[in-house]
C-alpha cells in the first residue's frame, strides 16, 4: 500500500484516527484484546478500501467496548463507524451514530472528538439540504477548532466554502480562507481543486474542467475510490454544461461503477437519475427509463447494490434494446 493511500484515510474518511487503536497496553485481558483487535482490523479494512467490511468491524468493536465499559475506545469506534457509514452512503446510520458519538465526547470531555463528530453532522445536514443548520455548525466549528487540528480545519473550511457558494455565490471569502492553508498533501490539494472548480462553473467552464481533471488524476494515482467517483460525477456535469453528452455519459457510467462497487446505494441512486438525464438529452429514452427504473428499485431495496451485476444489468439491457 502506498503512503499516499494510507494518508488519504485521514483526509477523506474525515478524520479516522488510525493510531488511536494501537495505544493499548501490551498485556490486557482477553475481552479487551479482542476489542482492540476488531478496531485494528476495521482500520486495516478501511485503509484498503474495503468499507463495508470496515463498517461491520467497527460496529463489532463498538459493541465489545460497550461490554467492557471502555468509553474512550467506544468513542473512537463510534466515530470510525459513523465516518465509514457516511463514506458509503449509509447516511441514516452515520447521522445517528455521529450524534451518539458527539454526546459521548461531550460527556467524557474529549473536545477534539466532539468537533470531529460535529463536523460529520454538519456535512450530513448540508447534503440533506438543511443549509441553515449546516451553516450554524460550520461557523461554530471554524471558531472552535484549535489551530493544531489541521485536518479538522481543512474539512470545516471545505464545507464552509461550499455553503458560501450556495448562499452567497458572489463571495469568495471562505474559498480564499481554504486556499490560505497552503497544504502540500496531494489529496488536500485535490479536494481544494474540486471546490475551486465549483466556483468556476458559472463563468469559466474550461478552467473548471481543467481543475476537475487535475483532481481526478490525483485520486486515481492514490487509488482512492470515493474521491475518484466524486470527481468523475462532477466532471460529467461539466461535460453536460458544454453540451458534450457522449463524454458526460461515459464519465458518469464510470462513476456509477465505482459507487456500486462501494455498495453506496444512496449515491448510486442519485447518479442513476443524473445518468438518465444525460441519456434523455441524447434522446436515448429507453435507456433513460431503464436507468430511472434501477434508481427506483434501489431506493425501495438498497440491498440490491450488493449484487455484482446490478449496474452491469443496465448495460446489458441497453445493448439489447438500444435507444
Amino acid at each position: 500500500m502506498t503512503n499516499l493511500l494510507r494518508q488519504s484515510v485521514c483526509v477523506f474518511a474525515l478524520l479516522l484516527t488510525l493510531t488511536a487503536c494501537r495505544s493499548a497496553p501490551p498485556t490486557q485481558p482477553y475481552a479487551a484484546e479482542q476489542s482492540f483487535m476488531l478496531l485494528e482490523q476495521g482500520v486495516e479494512s478501511h485503509q484498503q478500501g474495503r468499507y463495508p467490511e470496515a463498517l461491520f468491524l467497527f460496529n463489532e468493536a463498538a459493541n465489545h467496548f460497550r461490554s467492557i465499559d471502555n468509553q474512550a475506545k467506544l468513542l473512537l469506534a463510534l466515530l470510525s463507524l459513523a465516518e465509514t457509514a457516511d463514506l458509503i452512503g449509509q447516511q441514516d446510520l452515520a447521522y445517528t451514530t455521529a450524534h451518539t458519538a458527539k454526546d459521548l465526547a461531550n460527556a467524557t470531555a474529549q473536545p477534539n472528538q466532539y468537533l470531529r463528530a460535529k463536523l460529520l453532522l454538519a456535512r450530513i445536514q448540508y447534503e440533506r439540504g438543511n443549509v441553515p443548520h449546516a451553516l450554524k455548525y460550520a461557523d461554530e466549528l471554524i471558531a472552535d477548532i484549535p489551530p493544531t487540528q489541521t485536518a479538522l480545519t481543512f474539512n470545516a473550511l471545505v464545507l464552509r466554502a461550499e455553503l458560501e457558494l450556495e448562499t452567497e455565490p458572489t463571495s469568495q471569502q471562505w474559498l480564499e480562507a481554504l486556499r490560505q492553508l497552503k497544504l502540500n498533501h496531494p489529496l488536500y490539494q485535490a479536494r481544494t481543486l474540486r471546490v475551486e472548480a465549483a466556483y468556476l462553473l458559472a463563468t469559466q467552464l474550461a478552467e473548471a474542467k481543467a481543475k476537475q481533471e487535475q483532481a481526478l488524476f490525483i485520486y486515481q494515482q492514490a487509488a482512492y475510490r470515493p474521491g475518484t467517483a466524486a470527481a468523475l460525477a462532477e466532471l460529467a456535469h461539466t461535460y453536460t454544461l458544454q453540451d458534450d453528452f457522449a463524454e458526460a455519459e461515459d464519465t458518469m457510467r464510470r462513476a456509477l461503477y465505482i459507487r456500486a462497487w462501494l455498495n453506496d446505494s444512496r449515491r448510486t441512486g442519485l447518479l442513476l437519475v443524473r445518468f438518465a438525464n444525460i441519456l434523455e438529452r441524447q434522446e436515448k429514452h429507453t435507456k433513460a427509463a431503464r436507468a430511472r427504473n434501477l434508481a427506483g428499485r434501489l431506493e425501495a431495496q438498497p440491498t440490491l447494490i450488493r449484487s455484482s451485476g446490478f449496474i452491469k444489468s443496465l448495460e446489458n439491457e441497453n445493448s439489447r434494446h438500444g435507444s
